[in-house]
């Protein structure tokens, strides 16, 4: 791999003409971030690479800024241990279940345990990179068991997925941190932050739960906050061959589910009511994109210029760093109308990977900026008569929004005869058979035939 001097710092040419960025974690965060070097492709466009390594080294700024806490991941600061003293669970575990002092091996692992959890327990909180380990962690680490509180936990969780999209770092980091808080005010600081993982109890799970929804959390908000926590002791029993039942596992959560009655689908009223608000701006053709798809709003404002077939009247959906999508099978290619084709034609750049729709794509947020003013549009196309609901709106219990295209779009493929399969395929829903992932899917033209009925409608 050759450097250049017309390279910015970090990147490099490798021998098939990639650019490649490398650059080195700080020791301070290697136990958070878990990995001892960032890399990254950028394709072997310069152009293209000057224009991704801006907003990935930025990414990597912004991760690298953060400091670590007071009480932050006991775990990782233990197997840091463990390592520098050349140890694993496996010599834990036989030192405590005792050596016999005539085998001069046993006897030097032995007095290599002794070093490490000496050096763990004058840990003090001030002046160190982190934080004394809790008594009861330390009496787990002398039985040969793994150390891990909630706590740790939730921040190994939290680093999987600022790993995974680290342009949501902030985000990912704050809603962790909220979890974090919740649980303490409910069960304890001391059974979060200091006791073993194996101390958290069904009680307090049930407690946790009870708890939101007393605080007035709707109940598909406290859902979300237990799939978070629920799936991070999963991956942290796994990981560490824990022995212990997961007290976060199937808690019921009573009007958590989505019913038919959440995000109503428009009336065909209602769509010709934001038709008319609707242009050649940006916010009218993300709508009819929605409109004619079904698809999501995320996928819409994750769209790029490649992304685009202009000629061939179809979008593609696809995952790429820092888009990522909601499943495996939302990635897929959707015909869109031959006049909606044409006017997304004129917003079309010279590089493929910008985005079609930069105001939305490249801000932080930006797809809560757009759902946001498209559902204010709605709210005027559809209730601006003082609150009411206009002559041909449906009176609902709750307001319609952007999202509801997506269900207006299910129930028209519905009411054309359309397969269910066929249907998932085109909506990019889920689909748990076996025989789903088998073969490439439905060819466009059994798409367009399908859609075509429902354009036509």
């Amino acid at each position: 791999m050759s450097k250049s001097a017309d390279l910015p710092k970090y990147v490099s040419l490798s021998k098939t003409g990639v650019y490649q960025y490398r650059r080195r974690v700080p020791e301070s965060l290697k136990a958070h971030i878990g990995k001892s070097e960032i890399k990254s492709g950028f394709g072997k466009d310069y152009a293209e690479m000057m224009k991704q390594y801006g907003e990935f080294q930025a990414t990597v700024n912004k991760l690298f800024s953060y400091k670590p806490k007071a009480g932050d991941n006991h775990g990782p600061v233990i197997v840091a241990a463990m390592k520098e003293f050349g140890l694993d669970m496996q010599a834990l575990a036989a030192v405590s279940a005792g050596i016999d002092p005539d085998n001069e091996e046993e006897m030097g692992v032995a007095a290599a345990v002794d070093a490490m959890l000496e050096s763990l327990m004058e840990r003090k909180s001030s002046g160190q990179e982190a934080p004394a380990i809790p008594e009861e962690l330390y009496r787990e680490l002398t039985k040969g068991n793994t150390p891990i509180t909630l706590a740790d936990t939730l921040d190994e969780q939290r680093d999987r997925f600022i790993r995974r999209s680290p342009g949501s770092a902030k985000e990912i980091r704050n809603r962790f941190q909220r979890h974090k808080i919740a649980l303490s005010n409910v069960i304890g600081k001391d059974l979060v932050q200091k006791r073993h993982l194996r101390n958290v109890r069904r009680i307090n799970a049930n407690q946790f739960r009870d708890k939101m929804l007393d605080n007035g959390l709707k109940p598909s908000s406290v859902r979300r906050s237990f799939s978070d926590i629920n799936a991070a002791v999963n991956r942290a029993i796994q990981e560490h061959a824990l022995d212990i039942i997961n007290p976060f596992a199937n808690v019921s959560i009573e009007n958590a589910q989505h019913t038919k009655n959440d995000r109503m689908p428009f009336l065909p009223p209602e769509v010709a009511l934001v038709d008319v608000m609707s242009g050649k701006d940006h916010l009218s053709l993300i709508w009819r994109l929605l409109r004619d798809t079904g698809a999501r709003p995320k996928e819409i404002v994750g769209l790029r210029c490649r992304d685009l077939n202009s000629d061939g009247a179809f979008i593609s959906i696809c995952q790429y760093q820092g888009n990522r999508l909601k499943t495996p099978h939302s990635e897929r290619d959707i015909p869109i109308p031959g006049d909606l084709a044409a006017d997304l034609a004129l917003l079309k750049t010279d590089n493929p990977s910008a985005a079609l729709f930069p105001e939305y794509r490249d801000k932080p947020r930006g797809s809560d900026s757009c759902t946001a003013a498209l559902n204010k549009r709605i709210r005027i196309a559809l209730y601006s008569n003082e609150g009411a609901p206009l002559e041909g709106v449906e009176e609902t219990e709750k307001r319609k929004t952007c999202y509801s295209a997506r269900h207006s779009f299910k129930d028209a493929l519905r009411d054309t005869d359309c397969p269910e399969s066929l249907a998932r395929e085109i909506m990019g829903h889920s689909d748990q058979s076996s025989a789903a992932n088998y073969g490439r899917g439905s060819s466009l033209k059994r798409k367009r035939e399908a859609m075509d009925r429902v354009w036509n409608l």
